[in-house]
């Protein structure tokens, strides 16, 4: 949980920052992706928004975004982790990241939509039916399951890797940081892993720190399952805690990661 005075001084950083202009996005129904690197010198912006049932959402948009109906963005969506809001990866430095993978041509333009936690603001139930059509008709996200992205930290991290099993025809990937197989779910975690069918088995990232030593047991009690029911699978297992610095530290391998699949 964050504390009182953490949560003013991101929110006046948030307010700053969005106070620096970002142009509103319009309402189109974005084409397929054409994943292209990007030259612009400009960085990306970031803007909060407030839909009626999920609460406030931050959205990253790259460097040259385009606005126009013919382009659209691969997108992921950012979950924290319990007691977190829709600012702190943002206030951690995706953001700043993201800019420097797209600049550095490593992934092409994409968008970054973030959420307050799955535990006590947003109920994951709503992601699907609420989010994801509201970040693709405000912001062209892309409304194909290869260019959808989910990852999350600690509790955002079994979020992601739950909705995308139950869900793999929207998503294709999940990001799971500082998370892994919870306790009791095994049988609930193979029957969805034995549903999803061969032409919609989703990629999976897994990160944790050496030093977040349950949460580090319990990712790789995950991959066991994963390899039973050919889901290909990535780890980084290396020096860190549990804490958003530390995954932060390995997304440049992750957003390469993703671009693999936006090819």
């Amino acid at each position: 949980m964050k504390t009182a005075a953490r949560k003013t001084v991101t929110a006046l950083w948030l307010a700053a920052f969005l106070a620096a202009g970002c142009a509103a996005a319009p309402a189109a129904k974005p084409p397929t992706p054409t994943p292209a690197a990007s030259s612009c010198g400009l960085p990306g912006t970031v803007q909060a928004a407030e839909l009626n049932i999920i609460g406030q959402i931050g959205v990253y948009l790259p460097p040259c975004y385009d606005p126009s109906p013919a382009r659209s963005y691969p997108v992921l969506y950012l979950l924290p982790g319990f007691g977190g809001d829709y600012h702190e990866w943002l206030v951690a430095g995706v953001a700043t990241l993201a800019d420097r993978s797209i600049s550095e041509r490593v992934i092409p333009p994409f968008i970054i939509v973030t959420t307050d936690d799955t535990y006590e603001g947003v109920d994951q139930n709503q992601i699907i039916p609420v989010l994801l059509p509201y970040a693709e008709s405000h912001f062209h996200a892309s409304p194909e399951r290869e260019y959808r992205a989910i990852a999350g930290g600690s509790l955002g991290g079994a979020t992601a890797y739950v909705l995308t099993f139950q869900h793999p025809d929207v998503f294709s990937s999940a990001g799971v940081f500082g998370n892994g197989l919870t306790t009791g779910q095994e049988a609930e975690l193979e029957g969805w892993l034995k549903s999803i069918p061969p032409r919609l088995k989703p990629r999976v990232f897994i990160n944790s720190g050496e030093q977040d030593t349950f949460m580090l047991a319990q990712a790789k009690a995950l991959i066991p399952f994963l390899d039973k029911y050919g889901i290909e699978h990535s780890e980084i297992f290396s020096s860190g805690g549990h804490d958003d610095n530390y995954w932060l530290s390995n997304f440049p391998a992750y957003f390469h990661w993703l671009a693999e699949g936006w090819d």
